[in-house]
C-alpha cells in the first residue's frame, strides 16, 4: 500500500521480489495503489493497470473493476 506517487519503493520492491514472490496491488483507491486505482482505469487503463503491471512488478490486483482489468489483459495478450 501506497498513496504518494512519488514514494521510490515500489520500484525496489519489484527489484527485490523478481522471481522470488508475486507482488499483489489493491486498485480500489487511489490511496492503496499511488493514485493508479480503478478510476484511472476506467479512463486510462495504462496509467493505471499498465503501470502497475509493467513498471512495478505486479501479478494480482484486487479491483472492484474486473470486466475493465480483464478487457485491459486480453488487448495486451496476457490473458485468454
Amino acid at each position: 500500500i501506497y498513496s504518494d506517487p512519488k514514494n521510490p519503493l515500489p520500484p525496489k520492491i519489484k527489484q527485490l521480489l523478481f522471481k522470488k514472490s508475486l507482488i499483489w496491488y489493491n486498485t480500489l483507491w487511489g490511496s492503496l495503489a499511488g493514485n493508479h486505482d480503478d478510476n484511472l482505469a476506467l479512463t486510462d487503463p495504462e496509467k493505471s493497470y499498465g503501470y502497475l503491471i509493467e513498471q512495478l512488478g505486479a501479478r494480482i490486483l484486487q479491483t472492484d473493476q474486473p470486466a475493465y482489468l480483464l478487457d485491459y489483459l486480453r488487448k495486451k495478450g496476457w490473458h485468454n
